[in-house]
């Protein structure tokens, strides 16, 4: 905004000199903790700039905490004694390497910026790329506090809106001839105050929505709704949480990699289409509620993505979890880095995303990081069934080599299940 409004500089112009600043500060920070020097003021210096530019100081949009996290991160970096080089250079690394990775969003203003035939909301410079990554065009999503299906907009005694605010964005100006120069214009936009707000609200939808009529629909069947007029008690949205957000949009998908699948049919919450299944058919009848597993119509029971497991990847990573545990405090440290992989790109993600009920398709491709991580675990069992063989076979090569091949049935009967629905050939 700077470059291009007060010194009137083209377009991004800010944006470059910024990432220059910002591969330089950590640049400067490495070379300063890889030179071997009594004094650490230069690298705690380069530390503090680069957490800075980074905008770890500039969270949320609340300049009372931009000064907390600003006057924190100064006491940290030039008066806490036992900040030594060597956590320095861990920091810049980690630092480093994950804005390796958030470069990746590069790739969305350079393509814009080709003006290609689809580009949708236009987003070549980082205001535009803002409202694109924050998916501001689908509305507000309410996360720990905030509206519910049955909100609407607070009004005073005469009928007024009551206003909680102002949101400011910056646009690109509509240029009337070739010679104009690049400039953003400032724009406001109200924001108002709702009736029947709720802590963490996971039942929500707006009237203007055209999926009004169905996400009610699905919070009577996983809620519990009765009375759409009034407010969701909070058991009741608790309860659509777990059924449907937690077990239909998560749960249902780690099963359908670790237990197994019913079909490959988009699900909609009844008991013929998308479901987890075992294989295994008391469990399937009576514990997942499918009724009779034998005389099932062909068009399901020959529907190619109908894959049972057996539950054999499932006990294998709670083997491998065990394991884990089992090697106290070191485990208990590599059980903590796997768990939160698991838990910050699986339901963490389901936190986060507040789905309402019936999305257009199935979503388990959002939480395959989830998936991978319990395949971690999935890989310790197999030592974990060696570990307990070890108690009876006093040979730890006899011991590794039959829990190797016992545990190979499991990949086998998961790609003799997947073949037919994965063939590429």
């Amino acid at each position: 905004l700077f470059f291009v409004n007060s010194l009137g500089m083209s377009y991004n112009t800010g944006l470059f000199v910024y990432l220059v600043l910002l591969v330089a500060s950590i640049a400067w920070g490495l070379f300063e903790t890889l030179t071997e020097k009594k004094d650490n003021s230069r690298a705690r210096l380069a530390f503090f700039i680069s957490v800075g530019l980074a905008g770890i100081f500039f969270i949320g949009g609340k300049v009372w905490l931009w000064l907390l996290l600003i006057a924190a991160g100064t006491w940290f970096a030039f008066r806490f004694k036992k900040l030594n080089i060597q956590f320095i250079n861990l920091v810049m690394s980690s630092l480093m390497v994950i804005l390796v990775g958030f470069s990746a969003y590069a790739l969305i203003p350079i393509r814009s910026g080709a003006n290609t035939p689809l580009d949708l909301n236009s987003p070549e410079d980082v205001f535009s790329l803002g409202k694109y990554l924050n998916r501001e065009q689908y509305g507000q999503t309410p996360l720990i506090h905030g509206s519910t299906y049955a909100s609407q907009i607070a009004r005073n005694a005469d009928g007024s809106a009551i206003m909680d605010g102002e949101t400011t964005a910056y646009d690109r100006i509509l240029k009337t001839s070739p010679e104009q120069k690049d400039r953003y214009v400032k724009t406001t936009s109200s924001r108002y105050k709702y009736t029947n707000t709720m802590l963490l609200p996971r039942m929500h939808s707006n009237s203007n929505n055209p999926s009004f009529r169905n996400h009610i629909a699905g919070y009577e069947r996983w809620g519990g709704v009765t009375d759409q007029s009034l407010k969701p008690s909070f058991l009741q949205n608790m309860r659509f949480m777990l059924s449907y957000q937690i077990n239909y949009m998560y749960w249902r998908y780690f099963m359908w990699n670790f237990a197994g699948r019913q079909n490959d049919i988009q699900g909609d919450g009844g008991i013929i289409a998308g479901n987890w299944i075992t294989g295994i058919p008391f469990f399937d009848e009576h514990v997942l509620g499918l009724g009779p597993q034998d005389n099932i119509a062909p068009d399901i029971v020959n529907n190619k993505g109908r894959n049972k497991y057996y539950m054999l990847p499932l006990l294998l990573g709670i083997i491998g979890i065990l394991y884990q545990l089992r090697l106290k405090e070191k485990g208990y440290k590599s059980f903590a880095i796997v768990f939160l992989l698991f838990f910050m790109t699986g339901l963490a993600i389901i936190l986060y995303l507040n789905q309402t009920p019936f999305e257009p398709r199935e979503r388990d491709y959002a939480y395959s990081g989830s998936f991978y991580a319990f395949s971690i675990w999935v890989g310790m069992g197999v030592a974990g069934i060696s570990l307990f063989l070890r108690k009876y076979i006093k040979n730890t090569a006899a011991a590794t080599t039959l829990a190797t091949a016992a545990s190979l049935f499991v990949p086998i009967q998961m790609a003799s299940q997947n073949w037919d629905d994965h063939d590429r050939s």
